[in-house]
């Protein structure tokens, strides 16, 4: 039974107020306002009896109200605290992933460096390619090389051509080389004599001065014609004050073979300095081993 109690308050509608749920969306406040308008005109019989409908009404509007403010409050602050929470997939994932600035640089292990100065020559100078100068056979040579091309240098003697090899890269520098047979009269040393004597004489460039020269990248090659292996005797000439040749030998050595090409006749040396001397084929014993 709808009615007023003795405080002036409508039964119905609180009756209508407890119907719902309080989650009402707006919609629904709106509709349950005018149901309550509804209720005040068809009960309210005097002015004092609306003023009482008109209260309670006010008191419902503000407690829903309230309501509605008091269940939207949750929802409207659970969305910024699931957004800037990052899942831990999220995490592991930035974590696992370098930055640029993190990821350790990866450098070029140093190349070794030279270990002597042959080797440097040979990594700072290629080979051209070009071929070598053939120079001769003849009794006599007189001219200038340097360390690029190779040079051959071949000498007409009685056993065949005596060959002088000016490999890629020996000579360091230019330099005028004298290379003849017989050559000045020298003292004989104490090795037997094969063959011919031939004579060697170097000047770097335009020195009047003579030198002697150390293979550079690659050793000096000597070809001696032979039927069989044999030595190589080499007497270095002592130089006066102008640095001019005598006719003394200050130092005899005799040079082991590198190899016997039987097929070609020639017996293989390899030197590590050439300059002014003499030289010959012996049956001596080796006092120095070939170059290296």
């Amino acid at each position: 039974m709808r009615g007023v109690d003795e405080l002036g308050r409508v039964s119905g509608a609180d009756s209508l107020l407890k119907r719902r749920p309080l989650e009402r969306t707006p919609t629904d406040h709106f509709f349950s306002f005018a149901r309550l308008l509804d209720a005040a005109a068809r009960w309210a019989d005097t002015p004092a009896m609306l003023k009482h409908v008109l209260w309670a009404t006010a008191c419902a509007i503000v407690a829903c109200g309230g309501q509605a403010a008091s269940t939207e409050t949750p929802a409207s602050t659970a969305a910024p605290t699931e957004a800037s929470a990052p899942s831990s997939e999220s995490s592991a994932a930035a974590s696992a992933a370098p930055t640029s600035e993190s990821a350790p640089a990866v450098t070029a292990a140093p190349s070794a460096a030279p270990t002597s100065e042959a080797d440097a020559g040979r990594k700072a100078s290629p080979p051209s390619g070009r071929p070598a100068i053939q120079v001769g056979p003849s009794k006599k040579i007189a001219s200038t090389f340097g360390a690029t091309p190779g040079s051959v240098l071949k000498l007409k003697t009685s056993g065949g051509e005596l060959v002088l090899k000016l490999q890629e890269y020996s000579l360091r520098v230019g330099a005028n080389l004298v290379f003849e047979v017989g050559g000045p009269k020298v003292m004989r040393g104490k090795a037997n004599v094969i063959g011919d004597i031939v004579h060697l004489s170097a000047q770097v460039g335009d020195s009047t001065r003579m030198s002697f020269l150390d293979a550079y990248s690659a050793p000096f090659v000597v070809l001696v014609p032979s039927k069989k292996s044999v030595n190589l005797a080499i007497g270095e000439l002592e130089l006066d004050e102008a640095g001019q040749e005598t006719k003394k030998v200050k130092d005899w050595r005799v040079v082991a073979p590198l190899r016997f090409d039987a097929g070609l006749s020639q017996v293989v040396f390899e030197l590590d300095r050439i300059g002014p001397s003499v030289m010959h084929a012996t049956a001596a014993e080796p006092t120095a081993a070939p170059a290296k």
